[in-house]
Protein backbone atom coordinates (compact mmCIF):
# COMPACT_ATOMS: atom_id res chain seq x y z
CA UNK A 1 0.00 0.00 0.00
CA UNK A 2 1.26 3.08 -0.49
CA UNK A 3 1.76 6.31 1.38
CA UNK A 4 -1.01 8.25 -0.39
CA UNK A 5 -3.34 5.32 0.43
CA UNK A 6 -2.54 5.27 4.06
CA UNK A 7 -3.08 8.88 4.15
CA UNK A 8 -6.21 8.37 2.82
CA UNK A 9 -7.38 5.34 4.96
CA UNK A 10 -6.38 7.02 7.77
CA UNK A 11 -8.24 9.96 7.27
CA UNK A 12 -11.43 7.95 6.07
CA UNK A 13 -10.98 5.92 9.22
CA UNK A 14 -10.94 9.30 11.12
CA UNK A 15 -14.14 10.66 9.15
CA UNK A 16 -16.33 7.20 9.99
CA UNK A 17 -15.16 7.47 13.90
CA UNK A 18 -15.90 10.98 14.16
CA UNK A 19 -19.24 10.96 12.51
CA UNK A 20 -20.12 7.56 14.49
CA UNK A 21 -18.76 8.90 18.07
CA UNK A 22 -20.96 11.97 17.39
CA UNK A 23 -24.29 10.55 16.57
CA UNK A 24 -23.69 8.66 19.90
CA UNK A 25 -22.88 11.58 21.02
CA UNK A 26 -25.98 13.05 20.41
CA UNK A 27 -28.32 10.68 21.24
CA UNK A 28 -26.49 10.02 24.71
CA UNK A 29 -27.07 14.05 25.10
CA UNK A 30 -30.62 13.87 24.18
CA UNK A 31 -31.33 11.31 27.09
CA UNK A 32 -29.66 13.07 29.63
CA UNK A 33 -32.13 16.07 28.39
CA UNK A 34 -34.83 13.89 28.99
CA UNK A 35 -35.25 14.28 25.23
CA UNK A 36 -35.30 10.12 24.28
CA UNK A 37 -34.09 6.73 25.48
CA UNK A 38 -30.86 6.19 26.57
CA UNK A 39 -29.11 4.16 23.59
CA UNK A 40 -27.73 1.15 23.75
CA UNK A 41 -24.77 2.15 21.72
CA UNK A 42 -22.39 3.82 23.21
CA UNK A 43 -18.77 3.29 21.55
CA UNK A 44 -17.54 3.29 18.40
CA UNK A 45 -14.36 1.41 17.02
CA UNK A 46 -13.82 1.66 12.83
CA UNK A 47 -10.50 -0.11 11.63
CA UNK A 48 -8.77 -0.35 8.53
CA UNK A 49 -9.04 -3.97 7.27
CA UNK A 50 -9.99 -7.06 9.13
CA UNK A 51 -10.89 -10.52 8.53
CA UNK A 52 -14.46 -10.08 10.20
CA UNK A 53 -15.65 -7.72 12.80
CA UNK A 54 -16.83 -10.82 13.98
CA UNK A 55 -13.69 -11.75 14.61
CA UNK A 56 -11.74 -8.77 15.15
CA UNK A 57 -9.68 -8.41 18.61
CA UNK A 58 -11.79 -5.01 19.23
CA UNK A 59 -15.02 -7.26 19.26
CA UNK A 60 -13.21 -9.90 21.40
CA UNK A 61 -12.44 -7.24 24.10
CA UNK A 62 -15.48 -5.34 23.55
CA UNK A 63 -18.62 -4.56 26.55
CA UNK A 64 -21.85 -4.85 25.32
CA UNK A 65 -23.28 -1.27 23.70
CA UNK A 66 -20.18 -1.45 21.20
CA UNK A 67 -20.20 -0.98 17.10
CA UNK A 68 -17.18 -2.23 15.38
CA UNK A 69 -16.56 -1.65 11.58
CA UNK A 70 -14.44 -1.49 9.28
CA UNK A 71 -12.90 0.30 6.25
CA UNK A 72 -12.04 -3.43 4.53
CA UNK A 73 -13.90 -6.98 5.39
CA UNK A 74 -11.71 -9.25 3.47
CA UNK A 75 -13.39 -12.79 4.30
CA UNK A 76 -16.37 -12.14 6.79
CA UNK A 77 -18.82 -15.18 7.68
CA UNK A 78 -22.31 -15.83 7.14
CA UNK A 79 -24.95 -18.21 8.60
CA UNK A 80 -24.31 -21.71 9.11
CA UNK A 81 -20.75 -21.28 7.91
CA UNK A 82 -21.02 -19.22 4.63
CA UNK A 83 -18.53 -17.14 3.17
CA UNK A 84 -19.20 -12.82 2.68
CA UNK A 85 -17.07 -11.67 -0.18
CA UNK A 86 -14.38 -9.44 0.17
CA UNK A 87 -16.15 -5.67 0.50
CA UNK A 88 -13.24 -4.08 -0.87
CA UNK A 89 -13.93 -0.32 -0.73
CA UNK A 90 -17.65 -0.87 -1.71
CA UNK A 91 -19.42 -2.80 1.11
CA UNK A 92 -20.16 -2.37 4.62
CA UNK A 93 -19.59 -4.75 6.99
CA UNK A 94 -20.78 -3.75 11.28
CA UNK A 95 -21.08 -5.83 14.26
CA UNK A 96 -22.53 -4.35 17.40
CA UNK A 97 -21.80 -6.35 20.61
CA UNK A 98 -24.89 -6.06 22.30
CA UNK A 99 -26.07 -7.36 25.75
CA UNK A 100 -27.82 -11.33 25.88
CA UNK A 101 -31.12 -9.37 25.51
CA UNK A 102 -30.80 -5.80 24.02
CA UNK A 103 -34.38 -4.98 23.86
CA UNK A 104 -35.86 -2.15 25.93
CA UNK A 105 -38.52 -4.98 27.40
CA UNK A 106 -36.59 -7.54 29.75
CA UNK A 107 -39.49 -10.02 28.54
CA UNK A 108 -38.54 -10.15 25.07
CA UNK A 109 -37.24 -13.30 23.84
CA UNK A 110 -33.40 -13.51 22.38
CA UNK A 111 -34.65 -15.22 19.17
CA UNK A 112 -36.42 -11.92 18.54
CA UNK A 113 -33.07 -9.99 17.77
CA UNK A 114 -33.21 -11.89 14.45
CA UNK A 115 -36.42 -9.98 13.31
CA UNK A 116 -35.59 -7.10 14.81
CA UNK A 117 -32.14 -6.88 12.93
CA UNK A 118 -33.57 -7.35 9.81
CA UNK A 119 -36.51 -4.86 10.04
CA UNK A 120 -33.77 -2.20 11.27
CA UNK A 121 -31.17 -2.59 8.14
CA UNK A 122 -34.17 -2.64 5.55
CA UNK A 123 -35.77 0.47 7.41
CA UNK A 124 -32.13 2.17 6.93
CA UNK A 125 -31.60 0.69 3.47
CA UNK A 126 -35.23 1.99 2.70
CA UNK A 127 -34.31 5.66 3.90
CA UNK A 128 -31.39 6.07 1.95
CA UNK A 129 -32.66 4.10 -1.15
CA UNK A 130 -36.77 5.48 -1.42
CA UNK A 131 -37.44 1.78 -2.00
CA UNK A 132 -38.98 -1.15 0.08
CA UNK A 133 -36.74 -3.69 0.92
CA UNK A 134 -37.96 -7.52 1.39
CA UNK A 135 -36.89 -10.00 3.38
CA UNK A 136 -35.82 -13.84 2.89
CA UNK A 137 -36.73 -15.54 5.66
CA UNK A 138 -34.46 -15.96 8.10
CA UNK A 139 -32.88 -12.24 7.78
CA UNK A 140 -31.60 -11.84 4.34
CA UNK A 141 -32.02 -8.22 2.82
CA UNK A 142 -33.55 -8.71 -1.05
CA UNK A 143 -34.65 -6.19 -3.62
CA UNK A 144 -35.68 -7.83 -7.15
CA UNK A 145 -34.92 -10.97 -5.77
CA UNK A 146 -31.55 -10.25 -5.39
CA UNK A 147 -29.36 -10.72 -1.96
CA UNK A 148 -28.47 -6.57 -1.03
CA UNK A 149 -27.67 -7.95 2.50
CA UNK A 150 -27.10 -10.58 5.29
CA UNK A 151 -26.93 -10.86 8.86
CA UNK A 152 -25.31 -13.04 11.53
CA UNK A 153 -26.32 -13.53 14.99
CA UNK A 154 -24.30 -15.33 17.50
CA UNK A 155 -23.61 -15.28 21.38
CA UNK A 156 -20.22 -15.39 23.02
CA UNK A 157 -20.12 -15.84 26.72
CA UNK A 158 -22.09 -13.02 28.51
CA UNK A 159 -22.69 -10.88 24.25
CA UNK A 160 -24.42 -11.39 21.86
CA UNK A 161 -22.84 -10.38 18.42
CA UNK A 162 -24.91 -8.86 16.36
CA UNK A 163 -22.82 -9.13 12.22
CA UNK A 164 -24.59 -6.71 8.93
CA UNK A 165 -23.18 -6.81 5.92
CA UNK A 166 -24.95 -4.43 2.62
CA UNK A 167 -23.80 -4.11 -0.60
CA UNK A 168 -23.78 -0.78 -1.27
CA UNK A 169 -21.57 0.54 -3.93
CA UNK A 170 -20.71 -2.71 -6.08
CA UNK A 171 -21.17 -1.91 -9.99
CA UNK A 172 -20.32 -5.36 -10.85
CA UNK A 173 -20.13 -8.64 -8.85
CA UNK A 174 -18.52 -11.60 -9.93
CA UNK A 175 -20.21 -14.06 -12.41
CA UNK A 176 -20.53 -16.96 -10.07
CA UNK A 177 -23.13 -13.71 -7.86
CA UNK A 178 -24.15 -12.03 -10.74
CA UNK A 179 -27.77 -13.41 -10.30
CA UNK A 180 -28.14 -13.61 -6.62
CA UNK A 181 -26.66 -10.52 -5.40
CA UNK A 182 -27.56 -6.86 -5.88
CA UNK A 183 -25.82 -3.38 -4.78
CA UNK A 184 -27.96 -0.09 -3.09
CA UNK A 185 -25.65 1.66 -6.36
CA UNK A 186 -27.07 -0.98 -8.67
CA UNK A 187 -30.97 -0.76 -6.91
CA UNK A 188 -30.53 3.72 -7.15
CA UNK A 189 -28.40 3.73 -10.85
CA UNK A 190 -28.34 7.01 -12.02
CA UNK A 191 -28.57 9.07 -9.29
CA UNK A 192 -25.30 9.83 -7.10
CA UNK A 193 -23.84 7.34 -5.07
CA UNK A 194 -24.94 6.98 -1.73
CA UNK A 195 -22.41 7.17 0.69
CA UNK A 196 -21.17 4.53 2.83
CA UNK A 197 -21.25 6.10 5.99
CA UNK A 198 -24.56 7.63 5.43
CA UNK A 199 -26.07 3.36 5.33
CA UNK A 200 -23.58 3.03 8.61
CA UNK A 201 -25.15 5.79 10.32
CA UNK A 202 -29.18 5.01 9.34
CA UNK A 203 -28.46 1.35 10.62
CA UNK A 204 -27.32 2.55 13.58
CA UNK A 205 -30.32 4.68 14.31
CA UNK A 206 -32.78 2.27 13.43
CA UNK A 207 -31.21 -0.65 15.44
CA UNK A 208 -31.66 1.75 18.34
CA UNK A 209 -35.24 2.33 17.15
CA UNK A 210 -36.40 -0.51 16.09
CA UNK A 211 -34.74 -2.33 19.87
CA UNK A 212 -37.68 -0.08 21.39
CA UNK A 213 -40.46 -1.69 19.20
CA UNK A 214 -42.72 -3.68 20.83
CA UNK A 215 -42.87 -7.66 19.75
CA UNK A 216 -45.87 -7.05 17.89
CA UNK A 217 -44.92 -3.95 15.85
CA UNK A 218 -41.47 -6.17 14.70
CA UNK A 219 -43.53 -8.63 13.97
CA UNK A 220 -45.46 -6.83 11.67
CA UNK A 221 -43.03 -5.17 10.04
CA UNK A 222 -41.00 -8.53 9.09
CA UNK A 223 -43.64 -10.05 7.83
CA UNK A 224 -44.67 -7.01 5.82
CA UNK A 225 -41.29 -7.55 3.98
CA UNK A 226 -41.25 -10.96 3.47
CA UNK A 227 -40.88 -12.21 0.15
CA UNK A 228 -40.09 -16.23 0.86
CA UNK A 229 -44.08 -16.99 1.74
CA UNK A 230 -45.99 -17.97 -1.89
CA UNK A 231 -42.27 -19.08 -3.45
CA UNK A 232 -40.71 -22.45 -3.68
CA UNK A 233 -37.26 -23.27 -2.22
CA UNK A 234 -35.16 -26.18 -1.47
CA UNK A 235 -34.20 -26.08 2.52
CA UNK A 236 -31.27 -27.93 4.04
CA UNK A 237 -32.65 -29.83 7.30
CA UNK A 238 -31.37 -31.75 10.18
CA UNK A 239 -32.95 -34.98 8.09
CA UNK A 240 -31.87 -34.19 4.73
CA UNK A 241 -32.62 -31.88 2.04
CA UNK A 242 -36.72 -31.26 1.43
CA UNK A 243 -38.48 -28.84 -1.74
CA UNK A 244 -41.59 -27.55 -1.64
CA UNK A 245 -43.57 -24.02 -1.93
CA UNK A 246 -43.74 -22.14 1.17
CA UNK A 247 -46.87 -21.78 2.71
CA UNK A 248 -46.60 -19.42 5.83
CA UNK A 249 -43.52 -18.04 7.80
CA UNK A 250 -43.20 -17.74 11.50
CA UNK A 251 -40.46 -15.88 11.90
CA UNK A 252 -39.46 -17.00 15.70
CA UNK A 253 -40.44 -20.63 14.67
CA UNK A 254 -40.21 -21.70 11.44
CA UNK A 255 -41.57 -22.40 7.94
CA UNK A 256 -44.76 -24.51 6.69
CA UNK A 257 -43.51 -25.93 3.37
CA UNK A 258 -45.97 -27.89 1.30
CA UNK A 259 -43.85 -31.01 -0.03
CA UNK A 260 -45.48 -33.71 -3.31
CA UNK A 261 -46.06 -35.81 0.02
CA UNK A 262 -47.80 -33.11 2.55
CA UNK A 263 -47.20 -30.26 4.50
CA UNK A 264 -43.90 -30.06 6.73
CA UNK A 265 -43.21 -27.77 9.51
CA UNK A 266 -39.89 -27.00 8.91
CA UNK A 267 -37.92 -25.33 12.73
CA UNK A 268 -35.96 -22.03 11.85
CA UNK A 269 -32.91 -23.63 14.25
CA UNK A 270 -32.20 -26.48 12.19
CA UNK A 271 -33.30 -25.52 8.77
CA UNK A 272 -31.62 -23.35 6.16
CA UNK A 273 -32.47 -22.12 2.21
CA UNK A 274 -30.56 -23.81 -0.14
CA UNK A 275 -32.02 -22.84 -3.80
CA UNK A 276 -34.63 -20.05 -4.27
CA UNK A 277 -37.04 -19.75 -6.80
CA UNK A 278 -38.41 -15.81 -6.20
CA UNK A 279 -41.44 -15.89 -8.51
CA UNK A 280 -44.35 -16.72 -7.15
CA UNK A 281 -46.18 -20.06 -7.14
CA UNK A 282 -48.98 -19.47 -9.08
Amino acid sequence: MSEDDVLRNALERARWQQALQGDIGTRLERARKGEGATPIIRRAHVLDEVASTQDAPETMRAVAGTVVTTLRQTSGRGRLGRSWSDTGDDGIAITFVLAPNPFADASASAELLAIASAVAAAHAIERVLQETVGIKWPNDLVVDGRKLGGILIERNRDRTLLGIGINVLQREFPEALQATAISIAQVAEGVDPIPRLSVLLAIVEELEHVLSMSEARMLDEYCARDVLTGTRAVFGTATGTIEGEVCSVDPLRGLVVRTSTGEQFLPAATTSVLQWNRVPTL
